[in-house]
């Protein structure tokens, strides 16, 4: 005898998927963190019990840490911000691929203050300057440029008075 079967049939599709990612550092993806660029696949599960494959096509851009170590004399400016006091100072840039990066400066300031001398010397002496081991005789104001101890460029002022009328 003819028998008439009829079949009901839902077919349903399997998913694949592309995901494109630039992250700093690492980045987590269906609960695994990845730290490296590649192409990473998974296999999840459709609604309607179907496999679904999903490709991640990661890059990582990895942020930078670095350190300046440097000698000023009286001042240094560093990205815009001017220091006066040695010490250890930290600032947070951009990468150009848009990632953190960290900069440490050590910095240690040196004097650079102007060397003043003032002096006086009664009428008719003479004042041997040991700056220049000139002598000078007359009232006078002499600036000259040098270094100090450090090496740093600094002003050598010599600021000469005569007593007058004292015998």
């Amino acid at each position: 005898c003819d028998s008439i079967v009829t079949l009901h049939l839902t077919i349903n599709n399997s998913v694949t998927a592309d995901e494109t990612i630039t992250a700093c550092d690492s980045y987590t993806w269906h609960g695994t963190v990845y730290t490296a660029s590649g192409n990473y696949v998974d296999t999840l599960q459709t609604i309607n019990g179907c496999d679904s494959i999903v490709t991640l096509h990661l890059t990582i851009n990895n942020s930078v840490t670095a350190d300046e170590t440097i000698t000023a004399c009286g001042s240094y400016i560093w990205n815009g911000s001017t220091y006066t006091a040695s010490g250890d100072y930290v600032d947070t840039l951009q990468t150009i691929n848009g990632c953190d990066s960290v900069v440490t400066l050590h910095l240690t300031v040196l004097p650079a203050t102007d060397s003043i001398t003032n002096a006086l010397i009664c009428e008719g002496e003479t004042y041997i300057w040991a700056f220049d081991s000139v002598a000078y005789t007359g009232e006078t104001r002499v600036e000259k440029q040098g270094k100090n101890a450090h090496g740093c460029d600094i002003m050598y002022i010599l600021d000469l008075k005569v007593a007058k009328g004292q015998t």
